[in-house]
């Protein structure tokens, strides 16, 4: 185990060959394949005498881990002349060998050599050879000369040349992959094209103290080693190469040999003491292995299987499943045993290494597996994570795992209402405590990964456990493939109060006991303040609990749930002042625990939160009840008075018996304002009227105010056409402002138009009122005009009779309120234009203003009302009737008077009466024209016979009533009384067929 912070133990050490007998120069091994002639897995050892000595490796059956090797054939290739290289193709049931500069194929059984041009006529001096690593059915080998590369592909039992490619030093490395050839030379990479012989080179610098080493990786992705003990990556594509989207690999000193077991790399350098292992996927050095060192003695190789990625995706070697084995020259070789990725996982969470341990499980588990792994693991890591004090990075774990809030708020109970008895599973009731208080925590040994979460799979709403509280659930998505049936039975042990264990094939994950003593100790020394602790992870629960509400797909299912979650809610808001979203959560339908939640809420005075809870839980009368104790000052709540609560909420109900007695309150503290309890209109149900007029009523000193403005939302927003309602509106209004020009003196009162403000122009009070007195007088046609007129008649309000003498039709005396108290004539021709033509010639308008004027009451106004009549001649002589006007006219009058008056009526007169005698003969034309075409229509007959059809329906015309159409077409009546213009036997329309006039 790795004692560095930071690092953990990945693999371990584990001897294969502890003590073979010469010193060992290559090392290969073969693994099983689906297409490989030799079944099992062999190692290649060689020697440094040209000897060659192939095992067959077993593992221990007994799960330790260890290998028992059974030596089965040796073979010397070249006497005293070491062995520089061994490949196994495991496909081609062949071992590769590089000795005294030859390449030479072999039986990878029997050891024997197999024909092949390799080692036949092409010369001695080969440095390496590479295998080209891409699985498209094609096996190809390069062999690197000093100055070349020969190609050969295996073609009839034999490796064939090719070609070969002219290289411009001595390579030191040598890697094919496809189409492309990476070879290393003392400064520089390069990567050349087998097919063209283009050479690219690749920029990843080399210096004096560096070794070129490739490392082929999956994705078409290679390591190279580069100066300052870095390693960088490198990605193939069509074009050549480009720098991989990766950091860079960071060695304690320059590797010789790399190897590669998802999801690490090995290093081994003669400097070092250790084999370093680097994360693939993130560069960072996860472990460093001691390998026991003897005088001269090295690490020669590092040997894992070929790790290639092919269409289909990762092979077992990405997958982590290959060997990899560790040759040392003294004779001993051993194997890197890696430890299962679940154990690395849970040592990581033991460590606090959380994002670590996910992206080791995100990467290392297969697709099947990964949604049940990854719910479990976001589960443990929040319970890490919470026991660290970090709740963020909690919270968001054990959102992932979509965890019961109520497992949280188990923890705290002042969050918990007076019927919570829901029993967590996975956080101990006295978790809390126990980091708060330095109590002996409650973990009984339950693991960390349950059965069952409490999401249903497949289910995006969030989902409880059960609703008796007793903390069960269902099987779920956490149960994973072994584990699907243990959901449902576990989860239902666990909600009798019985833990539910992990069955036995599933994977083995922590005890959360042992992350709970571990961390409980870390944590009580060094939080200062607890209570500050308890409260940010209580602010920080708000968003997680909320995101619970959301995804609660249908709360009336799960009510314990919902209650669970609405209540505490509630109480998160109110210990953290989010007083918006507390308002909001109280108004809009919830499930809090009311009788808990009231109390609560009176101890923290949070009255107006009480009420809106009142009201969500459709109890007006408690919500009522309680903004009335704030109106009051019964109960104080800062910048709370429920007024306006109980306006709005009084606006939308329809109980009148209910309205009556909370309104009350609000309208003698508010009156005008709160009248929108009775002129908005939210509720459904419209109150009685009559009720709510004998109501405000009962208001001694404002009653005329709210009688006032209910009338007029009755008349003006209801269109209500009551006689009743307006009549008492218009009594209201006049009442108003015969009291408001009480003030005025008897002139001022009785001024006539020139010395008086028009009405609804004085200034005040008196302006508004008689304002809407006189369009209520004018628009409407409801009210009672003698009653009005009874209280207006012998009063100064002469705009107003004038009004209700005309809504009467009596023109006379309006007519004489303009001319003798307001001596308004101009008003006065206005109102005859306005009234005219009149319905008979007695009350026209014009000739009883022509009267008034002609015989006026006072002789002193004799001259200019005459003026004024003589004026109305001229003005509307066509509109007026001349021979009335004749009649009335004073026979004293002047000719010269009335002669612009004559000038105009005579030759209007004249046109009329020719006007009428052309209208007249033309009629007479129409008259007789009718009457000839009347005289054709009847000498227009049909014969009915007993045998004449209906040309519709085909039966009998008999003695029924029928239709003659202008074509001769004969019908029933009611056959063809829908369509009398129209035959539609023949299509003929008549009416458009018929000449217009």
């Amino acid at each position: 185990m790795a004692a560095d912070e930071g690092l953990r133990e990945a693999f371990t050490l584990v001897d294969v060959i502890p003590d073979f007998e010469e010193k060992i120069t290559a090392l290969a091994y073969k693994g099983p394949a689906k297409l490989a002639k030799s079944p099992g897995q062999h190692l290649y050892v060689g020697t440094a005498t040209g000897k060659i000595a192939m095992y067959k490796i077993e593992e221990q059956t007994d799960g330790s881990g260890y290998f028992r090797p059974r030596r089965l054939e040796t073979k010397i290739i070249v006497p005293k002349k070491k062995i520089d290289q061994l490949e196994a193709v495991a496909e081609l049931n062949c071992l590769i060998v590089l000795c005294d500069g030859r390449v030479t194929v072999h039986n990878a059984l029997s050891l024997e050599q197999e024909p092949s041009s390799t080692s036949k006529n092409r010369g001695k001096g080969a440095y390496m050879f590479s295998l080209n690593q891409q699985r498209s059915g094609v096996h190809r080998l390069c062999i690197a000369f000093k100055r070349k590369l020969s190609l050969y592909e295996y073609s009839q039992a034999a490796y064939v040349w090719l070609k070969d490619l002219g290289i411009p030093d001595v390579p030191l490395s040598i890697m094919w992959y496809g189409k492309w050839i990476c070879v290393g030379y003392k400064r520089e990479y390069n990567l050349l094209d087998d097919e063209t012989g283009d050479v690219h080179e690749i920029g990843v610098p080399l210096d004096n103290r560096s070794t070129p080493v490739i490392k082929l990786m999956p994705e078409s992705e290679m390591l190279l080693a580069s100066q300052e003990n870095m390693g960088i990556y490198v990605t193939f594509n069509e074009r050549g190469w480009a720098p991989a989207m990766r950091g860079t690999m960071a060695w304690g000193h320059s590797p010789t040999v790399l190897a590669y077991c998802f999801p690490y790399v090995i290093s081994a350098s003669p400097k070092s003491h250790n084999l370093e292992i680097h994360s693939a996927r993130d560069q960072r050095l996860v472990q460093q292995i001691g390998v026991p060192r003897i005088t001269k003695e090295s690490v020669v190789a590092l040997v894992d299987a070929r790790s290639m990625v092919d269409d289909s995706g990762m092979d077992d070697a990405a997958r982590g499943r290959n060997p990899v084995f560790v040759a040392m020259s003294s004779g001993r070789i051993m194997r890197l045993q890696p430890k299962p990725f679940d154990t690395q996982v849970e040592e990581l969470l033991k460590a606090k290494q959380v994002d670590a341990a996910f992206d080791l499980l995100d990467n290392t588990t297969e697709a099947r597996d990964k949604v049940a792994k990854l719910s479990r693991f976001h589960l443990d890591a929040g319970r890490v994570l919470w026991l660290d004090l970090d709740f963020e990075e909690a919270l968001a774990h054990l959102t992932h795992a979509r965890l019961d809030p109520r497992e949280l708020i188990a923890m705290y109970p002042e969050l918990q209402h007076a019927d919570f008895h829901y029993r967590p599973k996975y956080f101990s009731a006295l978790l809390l405590n126990g980091i708060v208080e330095g109590t002996k925590t409650a973990a009984d040994g339950a693991t960390i990964y349950s059965d069952a979460p409490w999401a249903d799979e497949g289910e995006t709403g969030v989902q409880g456990g059960d609703d008796d509280g007793d903390g069960g659930s269902g099987g779920g998505a956490a149960g994973g493939a072994g584990g699907a049936a243990a959901g449902g039975s576990g989860g239902a042990a666990a909600g009798r109060g019985r833990v539910a264990a992990t069955d036995e094939g599933d994977v083995a994950m922590p005890s959360f006991l042992d992350v709970t003593k571990t961390t409980l100790r870390s944590v009580r020394s060094s939080v200062a303040k607890p209570k500050q602790a308890v409260s940010e992870s209580t602010r920080l629960m708000i968003p997680f609990i909320e995101d619970c509400r959301k995804r609660l797909a249908d709360p009336d299912a799960k009510p314990e749930l919902a209650m669970a979650i609405d209540t505490a809610l509630l109480k998160l808001y109110v210990m953290h002042r989010h007083d918006d979203r507390l308002e909001a959560l109280a108004a809009a339908p919830n499930h809090v625990h009311l009788e808990d939640a009231k109390a609560f809420l009176q101890k923290n005075k949070l009255y107006n939160v009480l009420a809106l809870l009142y009201k969500s839980a459709n109890q007006p009368r408690d919500a009522l009840h309680v903004w009335k104790l704030l109106g009051k000052g019964e109960v104080v709540e800062e910048g709370k008075d429920g007024v306006a609560e109980t306006i709005s909420y009084l606006s939308e109900l329809s109980h009148q018996e209910l309205i009556m007695v909370y309104a009350d309150w609000v309208l003698k503290k508010v009156p005008e304002q709160a009248m929108e309890i009775f002129t908005a209109n939210k509720r459904r149900d419209e109150l009685d009227p009559d009720q709510v007029l004998e109501f405000l009523g009962g208001f001694r000193d404002i009653s005329t105010t709210l009688v006032q403005l209910y009338l007029e939302f009755l008349i003006n927003v209801q269109h209500s056409t009551s006689r009743d309602y307006a009549t008492r509106l218009a009594q209201l209004y006049l009442k108003t402002v015969m009291t408001l020009r009480e003030t005025l003196s008897s002139v001022e009162a009785s001024a006539t138009h020139d010395d008086r403000p028009a009405p609804g122009s004085e200034p005040g009070n008196l302006g508004a009122v008689r304002g809407k007195l006189i369009t209520l007088l004018e628009k409407s046609t409801h009210y009672d005009v003698d009653e009005l007129l009874h209280v207006t008649r012998d009063s100064t309000l002469f705009e107003e009779n004038v009004i209700l003498h005309s809504k009467r039709g009596d023109h006379q005396a309006a007519l004489e309120v303009l001319v003798y108290q307001l001596a308004d004539n101009k008003a006065a021709e206005k109102y005859c234009v306005a009234h005219s033509p009149a319905e008979s010639p007695e009350a026209d308008p014009f000739i009883l203003l022509l009267q008034l004027y002609f015989n006026p009451r006072d002789k002193a106004l004799a001259q200019s009302l005459r003026d004024s009549a003589l004026a109305l001649l001229r003005d509307h002589a066509k509109e007026i009737n001349s021979v009335r006007v004749m009649e009335i006219l004073p026979d004293d009058t002047p000719v010269v008077e009335v002669g612009r008056y004559l000038s105009t009526i005579v030759p209007h007169t004249a046109h009329r009466l020719r006007e009428g005698q052309v209208v007249h003969n033309l009629r007479k034309l129409e008259h007789i024209r009718l009457a000839g075409r009347r005289a054709e229509m009847r000498q227009h007959n049909v014969v009915i016979t007993p045998d004449t059809l209906c040309a519709h329906c085909g039966k009998r015309i008999n003695n029924t009533w029928f239709a003659l159409y202008p074509n001769d077409t004969v019908m029933h009546y009611k056959c063809a009384k829908d369509s009398l213009t129209y035959d539609f036997t023949r299509g003929v329309d008549f009416a458009a067929a018929a000449p217009r006039r």
